[in-house]
């Protein structure tokens, strides 16, 4: 069973890759989902090369802080 630190990966202090499934989410709803991170982060998205049926999510922090889970 998947658990969601199989989505989520910490790229580096302030970066961070999150995996979303196509069965689940359209790259529409994706898209207007991660739009409202853009104020903070810069995003950018991309099909998973091993597995086309998930989008990569990144979010890298736009003042270069580090990202934490608090």
């Amino acid at each position: 069973m998947e658990t969601l630190k199989d989505f989520i990966h910490v790229v580096n202090d302030n970066k961070f890759m999150v995996k979303v499934s196509l069965k689940i989410y359209d790259k529409e709803a994706i898209a207007e989902s991660v739009y409202k991170f853009s104020g903070k982060f810069y995003v950018h998205q991309q099909l998973d090369e091993n597995n086309p049926e998930l989008v990569e999510v990144y979010l890298e922090s736009k003042d270069a802080e580090a990202v934490t889970a608090t």
